[in-house]
């Protein structure tokens, strides 16, 4: 899906390592692992991913990160829009998974904060694999901010990136008013602006290459 995107709306000025860290989280494959991660985001486009994979059986813990603090900020307005951790529970629930099955992160305002909290679980519960799911545009993000937390703190934890592929880039993610192609490029200019956050694009192919 990676080399589709990026050929289709022909980002000639895109850096070829930006394509081919994209490129490797798009078509990863999925391995079997302690837990899957749904990222909270996009309302339920990254359910049917969490729920494919589970039913799988690539992992037998789901835990879902993020935060219902912004969700009544008005100003959040993209936030605003978004489901809640109680309705993403609920919608595991109604679709087969017990409830003994499923963890809750609530402590993750934003990207950044995503590592530190999901690590803790990890340690508690003895995880070494995670499978990171979120949607096309934010895959990379999420990425990096990982690689680059694992690297300060030393984590010995396997990323596995199982985006949504499956979501049209000329769409508007859930809940939000913008098209996934277009939260795209702001991802990138996120990238760059938050780079203390966020590894750079060589210590993800080098974390890529080393986890191979």
């Amino acid at each position: 899906m990676g080399d589709i995107f990026f050929h289709t709306i022909n980002l000639k000025k895109i850096d070829k390592k930006i394509q081919e860290v994209f490129n490797f989280i798009m078509s990863e494959k999925p391995e079997k692992s302690d837990v899957i991660v749904w990222l909270q985001g996009d309302r339920f486009d990254r359910g049917e991913k969490v729920l494919e994979l589970f039913r799988n059986k690539f992992a037998p813990i789901i835990l879902i990160s993020g935060n219902n603090i912004r969700m009544g900020q008005q100003g959040e307005k993209e936030a605003f829009f978004d489901a809640n951790l109680d309705e993403i529970k609920n919608y595991l629930i109604n679709n087969g998974i017990k409830q003994q099955k499923i963890l809750i992160d609530d402590k993750s305002l934003n990207t950044g904060m995503h590592p530190k909290n999901i690590m803790m679980f990890a340690k508690k519960n003895n995880w070494k694999k995670i499978i990171l799911v979120s949607s096309p545009y934010h895959q990379l993000r999420v990425f990096l901010t990982f690689v680059k937390y694992f690297n300060e703190n030393n984590e010995n934890i396997k990323i596995i990136n199982q985006s949504v592929t499956d979501l049209p880039w000329d769409g508007l993610a859930g809940g939000k008013t913008k098209t996934r192609a277009d939260i795209f490029f702001e991802e990138l200019i996120k990238i760059k602006k938050y780079k203390q956050d966020v590894a750079t694009y060589d210590q993800g192919l080098e974390y890529i290459n080393d986890n191979k």
